[in-house]
């Protein structure tokens, strides 16, 4: 079980590696994430800025975006705010490498109405869903 930034909790249903694909400029960037929550509840990929700066990456926001550079010093990702004020990248939900019984993973626990998945996802802007 983890918790987001509005103290909402999730339960988390394995544990593995998951790629994301980072924009940056007209390329994408590939970054591995080790050992990774996944919780089918939350609909979207939520990363650890704090983990992120363990791990020696650096983040900077401004300019209306989020910079990306990696332990190295080298530029990874450039990811835009947008609108509501996230900085999100818009991609399908990814799986962490290693799941099992994926069928299982992807299945619907149960339906919910508008507002429902705006709590759900933090509040985020219900247009944005």
């Amino acid at each position: 079980m983890f918790k987001t930034a509005n103290t909402e909790q999730f339960d988390a249903i394995g544990r593995g590696d998951l790629v994301v694909e980072v924009p940056n400029g007209l390329e994408t960037t590939r970054l591995l994430l080790c050992d990774v929550l996944y919780a089918p509840a939350v609909g979207y990929t939520l990363v650890s800025v704090g983990r992120l700066d363990i791990l020696g990456y650096q983040v900077l926001f401004g300019e209306g975006r989020l910079v990306l550079t990696n332990p190295g010093g080298h530029q990874i990702g450039v990811v835009p705010r947008t609108e509501c004020g996230l900085c999100h990248i818009i991609t399908p939900k990814p799986v962490p490498l290693g799941m099992h019984n994926i069928d299982e993973v992807v299945a619907a626990i149960k339906k919910l109405t508008l507002g429902e998945l705006h709590r759900c996802m933090g509040h985020i802007a219900p247009e944005i869903l």
